[in-house]
């Protein structure tokens, strides 16, 4: 698994901000465009990665965050310029609907 870019301890929130490139954008890429870098699949063999390749990599990541109690979030870097207190209130709304269902478990 991969690394998140931050961790938000006060919401258990698993952050990422992706770029075009390493993270293709759908709205800029087709699934079978190649991109300019490789999966290592053994000690001597590499894959010619696809956009498609990569959001199943993301999506497995995610699952598997969520499968550990993680708020996965992940916001595109194009868009954080543009709108930075957008993205500043969904982050605070997790971190508020997280509290809420940390009070109610402790009340069972």
């Amino acid at each position: 698994m991969g690394i998140m870019d931050f961790y938000l301890p006060e919401g258990n929130i698993a952050l990422f901000v992706d770029d075009g490139v390493w993270h293709p954008d759908p709205r800029i890429y087709e699934p079978t465009d190649l991109l300019f870098f490789k999966f290592k699949t053994s000690k001597k063999e590499w894959k010619t990665v696809t956009a498609k390749d990569v959001w199943i990599q993301d999506r497995i990541h995610n699952n598997y965050l969520k499968s550990k109690g993680y708020t996965v979030i992940r916001f595109w870097e194009k868009e954080i310029e543009c709108a930075i207190d957008r993205y500043i209130e969904i982050v605070k709304k997790s971190i508020q609907v997280y509290k809420k269902r940390s009070s109610l478990r402790s009340l069972l």
